[in-house]
């Protein structure tokens, strides 16, 4: 037939993606509630505890001289200190709630066995159990860190880090006060038990945290990506800045690790050592540290750190002015506590606000921060107990706490003013450059 008869035209839809029209969309994960990471923070907070309070109080009793108690909390946090070390392990293969798991329950086995020492004969058996175990336990800080940058928004960071310290020495340290209960009447191995447990079992409820299975990648990439990321964090200026204030010895809170080892100094009942340094305190703690973070959540949360660290150096001077009674050291020591449990929300909140938006590499960028202040700790303990050592050598021998305490106010006070005159440095050279004198930006 001539003409032939023009073709029709079918207008349809164009599919860009056909594949993706019909693929299922990706199952929705539960939101993981922020107070749930203060019961997961138990298993560390019990183990922090068990070196603040216990282990002191252990090694006092079986009458180990004041230098290797001071020695060994020392060590103990150091371990902290340099957890960065082999924090990449939970970067690794597994999901971090699985790495956390086995690190509470091998932690847990440490410690149990590490009471079941006689002392003093075997005091090195039970320093280096104690010591081993906190390596594992101190992973499962790092997991939980990591899963906090990748599952919490920034403007929840700061009730979350509430929360974590709320678990951490709250918590951690009302399970000080069971431990400390449970010394005055019963064996070192009942004692064990006790730790042990109150340190493996909240750790299962880890299994109610919804975390996507990890990328499988191989090793050289996953560690070349780490070492971007971490790279990036540090080469900015809050990074590397945060690093140096976690450095620091501002709001470390050290003096309250030696509490219990110079209670008879003040001539304590055991009773009000075990409620001072646990029930009390443990309320205290846990209470300060949640009005902490949400506070972290409305102001500058470095600023808020140097202020509880210029409030700690206040209530160890004051402390350590009073007289040497019963009532200095609970007063004291409560009122210290209260001002931990800010610090250690602050520290946490700006934390994960210098971590920001971490990925895979979550937990050690989390880890690289939280060793640095674990260091501090460390080096400010055997720091106040140099400071004590010379009180006793010019003052008294009875008055030695003091300078545990006149110590750490001084250290406090001193890394409160470097850091500032550093900040204070950097923002005239910064307003020093053509076209940024009138930018502004965070300390």
């Amino acid at each position: 037939m001539w003409p032939p008869t023009p073709p029709v035209e079918y207008r349809c839809r164009p599919v860009e993606h056909p594949v993706a029209d019909f693929a299922p969309p990706p199952p929705a994960r539960r939101r993981t509630p922020v107070w749930l990471f203060a019961l997961l923070q138990i298993p560390y907070g019990v183990s922090g505890a068990f070196t603040a309070a216990t282990i002191g109080r252990i090694l006092k009793l079986a009458h180990v001289d004041s230098a290797t108690i001071e020695s060994t909390i020392a060590a103990s946090v150091l371990v902290a200190g340099i957890q960065f070390l082999w924090a990449p392990t939970v970067d690794v293969r597994l999901r971090r709630r699985s790495w956390y798991l086995i690190m509470a329950w091998t932690g847990a086995a440490l410690l149990g066995a590490a009471m079941m020492m006689p002392l003093p004969s075997r005091v090195g058996a039970f320093i280096a159990l104690t010591l081993a175990a906190q390596v594992a336990i101190c992973l499962t800080s790092a997991c939980l860190g990591g899963l906090i940058v990748t599952t919490v928004p920034d403007e929840q960071r700061g009730r979350a880090s509430g929360f974590f310290n709320f678990g951490n020495i709250g918590v951690g340290t009302l399970a000080g006060g069971v431990s400390l209960q449970l010394l005055e009447a019963h064996s070192l191995p009942v004692v064990g038990i006790a730790v042990a447990a109150l340190t493996a079992l909240p750790s299962l409820l880890v299994l109610f945290v919804d975390e996507p299975a990890p990328p499988r990648r191989t090793a050289r990439e996953l560690f070349g990506t780490m070492a971007r990321e971490v790279w990036a964090t540090l080469r900015q200026r809050r990074g590397w800045s945060g690093v140096l204030l976690c450095l620091s010895p501002v709001g470390t809170a050290a003096a309250g690790q030696l509490f219990t080892s110079f209670a008879d100094a003040y001539g304590v009942s055991d009773r009000w050592v075990t409620l001072t340094n646990g029930y009390l305190g443990g309320a205290i703690q846990g209470g300060a540290c949640l009005v902490g973070g949400l506070l972290c959540d409305r102001v500058n949360r470095r600023v808020a750190y140097l202020a509880a660290g210029v409030a700690t150096a206040i209530c160890a001077t004051a402390m350590a002015l009073g007289p040497m009674t019963q009532t200095t050291y609970v007063v004291g020591a409560l009122v210290y506590m209260l001002v931990t449990g800010f610090c250690y929300a602050a520290f946490t909140a700006f934390v994960l606000e210098v971590v920001g938006p971490a990925g895979a590499t979550a937990s050690t960028q989390y880890t690289l921060f939280s060793s640095a202040g674990n260091f501090a700790i460390s080096y400010v303990i055997k720091c106040e107990g140099w400071g004590r050592q010379a009180w006793q050598a010019h003052a008294s021998a009875a008055t030695g706490p003091r300078g545990i305490l006149f110590a750490d106010a001084a250290l406090n006070l001193v890394g409160v003013a470097v850091f500032v005159g550093v900040l204070s440095v950097l923002r005239r050279e910064r307003s020093a450059i053509p076209g940024r004198a009138s930018a502004s930006s965070a300390p």
